[in-house]
């Protein structure tokens, strides 16, 4: 127990004020992530490097990026209906979900006429 009554907590050995040894394995200042951040940031930058890089071959020296938009919108010219839904999101944004509030008296009658009881019932 501890000072307040409650179970103790932590390693009973440490001393309040002193660290034990192996207790903190970095050392001031430096990191516990040394190469830092996640994977994906690292996966998006290698990925934004590659789209910016010029396509070797095309005769009007165009980035990946460039390729793939156009690649994009041929799908979508014909019929590819996720390529034409990415085009149209990137142009002018997804479209919004419509969320249906009920009110407790409106949840109250569906789940009533489920369950084959009165509303007034689940209201109490």
């Amino acid at each position: 127990m501890d000072d307040l009554g409650g179970p103790r907590r932590g390693n009973p050995n440490w001393v309040r004020g002193q660290i034990p040894p192996g207790a903190k394995p970095f050392q001031k200042g430096q990191s516990g992530n040394p190469r830092g951040g996640s994977h994906r940031g690292r996966l998006a930058d290698l990925l934004f490097r590659q789209l910016n890089e010029l396509v070797e071959g095309d005769p009007k020296q165009r980035t990946a990026a460039e390729l793939v938009v156009r690649a994009l919108i041929k799908e979508a010219i014909k019929g590819n209906v996720h390529a034409m839904e990415i085009c149209l999101e990137r142009v002018d944004g997804k479209m919004p979900v419509p969320v249906n509030v009920m009110t407790r008296e409106e949840a109250a009658e569906c789940l009533a006429e489920m369950l084959g009881v009165e509303p007034k019932d689940l209201l109490e």
